[in-house]
């Protein structure tokens, strides 16, 4: 450290003189105490002029004045963030939609797959009995947002958000949502959701398995930047729900299926296929379990739905069994009638379900339950294993 300073004692040579201690250079930051041995009278001022930032120390009875000295001001211009125009997708911009829909399933590593031209309109654009709301934002010819959305049963749901990774950290997201939201908004919905109740059913690919798929996402992928970003546009988590999936080249009855089987035999109770025609109970069955999607499923099923026969009473379904092209073995669930429980019953239906899916030529399986649902110790039984976690996401519409 530089200094140079003159002897205090030659320059105090009245009373009250002012003292200046003009020759103080310092490259750092550097404590001065004042020494009451230099200061002869109580009253005495002493003006002490610097260069840099120095701490003063103060000792008791003794008066400091610190001379400002100019400061020179940074300014510093803020950048201001472009505004983008949020307008409707049309015909024209469908493939630089498509080409950025793919980019950012590249670059963040997605399990959705990559869609064509014609499967793009397919989710995203052709109606059914649903409205579907598509906007995006364009720059210079290049699309760099798009957002998808639809509206069932009082819900707004989201279905998928882009950002061009160049154009992310700079709201364009969040404006993305607010604008949907505003326009879901005007149908009368009750709230905004991302969910498996989402009319449009995106496939994903399994995870290191990529010949095999699962037709739909259950909510927020936990394991992406969108769980933390919905976090923070004010969306509360509503239930965890977990993928399984299961090969089922090397699929057979373990032992101890086997055995329950033999347990549920001696008590009357078998596995069989539906026949609607011989068959009692299924409305019975249906009103118990509470769920009208299953019971609308199973009583127009065309494929075999394996069921729990007590003598002639269905007490118990799973199915219909069905194949589909990329060799996933296809059922709607598996519901057990609340007199039949605990019994091992819904394992012996699940594997034999399994069991029937092999034999008709499906080569994996995939399904998903909540993270609280019992029915999760049927399919961890069975050996299947959790590939992907999602959480149901929701804000409601204040």
């Amino acid at each position: 450290m530089k200094k140079e300073m003159e002897n205090v004692d030659d320059i105090l040579k009245k009373e009250d003189e002012i003292v200046k201690l003009d020759k103080i250079e310092i490259d750092e930051v550097e404590e001065i105490g004042i020494d009451n041995d230099i200061l002869k009278k109580e009253n005495e001022i002493v003006e002490i002029e610097i260069d840099d930032n120095v701490e003063i120390i103060k000792e008791p009875g003794i008066s400091i004045i610190i001379e400002e000295k100019p400061v020179e001001i940074l300014t510093i211009e803020e950048t201001v963030t472009e505004e983008y125009m949020i307008e409707e997708l049309t015909d024209e911009n469908i493939q630089v939609a498509v080409e950025l829909y793919n980019k950012v399933i590249n670059y963040d590593k997605l399990a959705y797959k990559l869609l064509s031209v014609e499967a793009f309109k397919e989710y995203f654009i052709d109606e059914t009995q649903y409205k579907k709301y598509n906007y995006i934002i364009m720059s210079d010819g290049k699309c760099i947002s798009f957002i998808n959305g639809t509206v069932a049963n009082e819900t707004g749901f989201i279905t998928f958000v882009a950002v061009d990774p160049d154009y992310r950290r700079c709201g364009i997201g969040r404006e993305m949502v607010n604008h949907l939201e505003e326009i879901e908004k005007v149908e009368n919905i009750s709230k905004y959701e991302m969910s498996f109740f989402n009319p449009i059913n995106l496939d994903w690919n399994i995870p290191e398995y990529e010949t095999y798929d699962h037709p739909n996402s259950q909510g927020v992928d936990v394991s992406t930047p969108a769980y933390i970003f919905f976090k923070n546009l004010f969306y509360r988590d509503v239930l965890c729900q977990n993928t399984y999936f299961k090969e089922l080249k090397d699929f057979s009855y373990t032992e101890d299926i086997e055995e329950k089987i033999k347990s549920l035999n001696e008590r009357g109770i078998e596995i069989g296929y539906l026949d609607k025609e011989h068959h009692t109970g299924l409305k019975e069955l249906f009103d118990n379990l509470g769920n009208e999607l299953w019971r609308e499923g199973i009583m127009n099923a065309i494929d075999p739905v394996l069921v729990i026969l007590d003598g002639n009473k269905v007490c118990g379904f799973t199915g219909p069994l069905r194949l589909q092209s990329s060799g996933r073995g296809f059922f709607i669930g598996i519901g057990i009638h609340s007199e039949y429980r605990k019994l091992g019953a819904g394992k012996v239906l699940f594997n034999a379900l399994c069991k029937g899916l092999k034999d008709e030529g499906a080569t994996f399986m995939t399904l998903f339950t909540g993270d609280n649902n019992p029915a999760r110790n049927i399919y961890e039984s069975a050996k299947f294993k959790i590939v992907k976690s999602w959480q149901v996401m929701r804000k409601i519409v204040l």
